[in-house]
C-alpha cells in the first residue's frame, strides 16, 4: 500500500474537485498528484485559479477506480471493467494504468472472454502484441464463439480480419453460416458493401457441394454483382481445377448460368494432360541426346590423343632411332594444341623421319659395300 493512499479524497488537504458522471458529490484530489500521472490532467489545470477537473466523460465507478489507483497503485480487475478501465487510461494517457490493463488482457485470455476482448482491440491496431493474442484465441474457439450474442456484435473489420486468417479453425462451410448469422443479425445497420465484403472473404471454393448449392437461393446472389461474380468463380473453379469431380448439381447450376468457359475446360482437360506428357516425353528426349553430344565432345580430344600414343608406340617398335621424334611431337602437339601447331609439328615430324630413312638406307649400303 503505498504512503499516499491516505490522500485520496481529503478534503482537508485537496486543491482539485473532481467532477464525476451522473454524481452531485466530487472528490477530492491533489494538483501535483494528477499533473505527475496525466499530461492531459496537467494541461487542463494548468491555470491555478482552475480548481475543478471534469472527468463526466466516464462512468463514476470505473472513474474512482482510477484515481484510487494514481494513489495507491492498486486495482483489481475483472472481465466486466478491465476494459472500460483501459479505455480510461487510454483516453487519459495513464501510461502505467494502460500496460498493466493490457498484459491482464493477455494472461486472463480463455474461450469465454476472448471474443469481447478481441472485438474491443480490433479497433485500437496499435496493440499489436495483445490484439494479436486475441485473434488467435478466437481462431481456436471459432465454432463454438460464432454462436455467442457477441459474435453478433462484431465490427466489418473485426470479422473481416478474422477470416483472412489462416489459423481459423473452422470448415468453410461452418464460416459461410456464421457469417450469414452475421448478416441476419446486423441488418439494416450494415450495410451492402460491408456484406459484400465480408462474403467475398469466404473460400466458396472449398464449400461442400450441399452448402455450396444451397447459397445460389441467398437474397445476397440477387442483391450483389460482386457476391454472384464471385460464386460463379468459385464453382467453375470447382469444375476446371478437380479432376474427376462428379457432383451432377453443380454441372446443372453451370448450365443454368449460361457459363461456358468451365466446361469447354474441362472437356480438353484430359488432352492437355496427354501433349503436357507427350511434350515432357520429346524433352527427356532432347535432354539425352545433348547429353550425349556433349559426352562425345569431351570424348573426342581424349580418343584422339589415346591413338597418338598408340600410333607412336607402334613407331617406337619399328623405327628405333626417331624415338625421340615422336615424343617431341606429342610435346608439341599438347602444347600448341591449335591447328596450326599441330600442323607445323606434323611437317618438321615428316621432314625428320625422311632425313633419317635416307641416313639408314646410305648406312646399309655402305655396309654391303664393306
Amino acid at each position: 500500500m503505498s504512503i499516499t493512499s491516505g490522500w485520496f479524497d481529503d478534503e482537508a488537504s485537496s486543491d482539485v474537485k473532481v467532477q464525476l458522471q451522473g454524481q452531485a458529490r466530487v472528490l477530492h484530489c491533489h494538483r501535483l498528484m494528477l499533473s505527475s500521472w496525466s499530461d492531459v490532467w496537467a494541461a487542463a489545470l494548468e491555470d491555478k485559479s482552475q480548481d475543478t477537473l471534469d472527468l463526466t466523460t466516464y462512468d463514476a465507478h470505473t472513474t474512482k477506480m482510477c484515481l484510487r489507483y494514481c494513489y495507491s497503485g492498486d486495482i483489481q480487475l475483472t472481465d466486466d471493467n478491465l476494459m472500460p478501465v483501459h479505455r480510461f487510461a487510454l483516453c487519459y494517457h495513464l501510461q502505467s494504468l494502460q500496460s498493466f490493463c493490457e498484459n491482464e488482457m493477455q494472461e486472463q485470455l480463455t474461450a469465454t472472454n476472448c471474443l469481447p476482448v478481441y472485438a474491443y482491440l480490433a479497433d485500437i491496431p496499435s496493440l499489436r502484441s495483445a490484439l494479436g493474442a486475441a485473434r488467435q484465441s478466437v481462431c481456436e474457439n471459432f465454432v463454438a464463439i460464432c454462436k455467442n450474442k457477441s459474435f453478433y456484435e462484431l465490427s466489418t473489420h473485426a470479422l473481416c480480419e478474422l477470416l483472412k486468417s489462416d489459423s481459423l479453425d473452422a470448415t468453410e462451410d461452418d464460416i459461410l453460416e456464421a457469417c450469414c448469422r452475421w448478416i441476419a443479425k446486423r441488418q439494416p445497420a450494415v450495410s451492402q458493401q460491408a456484406q459484400e465484403k465480408v462474403l467475398q472473404l469466404v473460400r466458396f471454393s472449398q464449400l461442400s457441394p450441399k452448402v455450396l448449392l444451397g447459397f445460389k437461393s441467398h437474397e445476397m446472389m440477387k442483391q450483389s454483382v460482386e457476391v454472384k461474380a464471385h460464386y460463379q468463380l468459385s464453382l467453375e473453379w470447382r469444375l476446371t481445377q478437380q479432376a474427376g469431380i462428379e457432383e451432377r448439381g453443380l454441372r446443372q447450376l453451370l448450365e443454368q448460368g449460361h457459363s461456358k468457359a468451365a466446361f469447354d475446360a474441362r472437356a480438353t482437360r484430359s488432352k492437355l494432360e496427354i501433349d503436357s506428357k507427350i511434350s515432357d516425353a520429346h524433352t527427356l528426349r532432347r535432354l539425352v541426346s545433348m547429353l550425349g553430344r556433349s559426352l562425345a565432345t569431351l570424348a573426342y580430344p581424349l580418343i584422339s590423343h589415346l591413338r597418338l600414343i598408340v600410333c607412336i608406340l607402334l613407331f617406337k617398335r619399328i623405327f628405333s632411332p626417331v624415338t625421340s621424334v615422336f615424343f617431341w611431337f606429342l610435346r608439341a602437339l599438347l602444347s600448341r594444341p591449335s591447328f596450326l601447331g599441330a600442323l607445323l609439328g606434323f611437317v618438321g615430324l615428316f621432314r625428320l623421319v625422311r632425313e633419317t630413312t635416307k641416313t639408314n638406307k646410305k648406312t646399309k649400303m655402305q655396309t654391303n659395300i664393306v
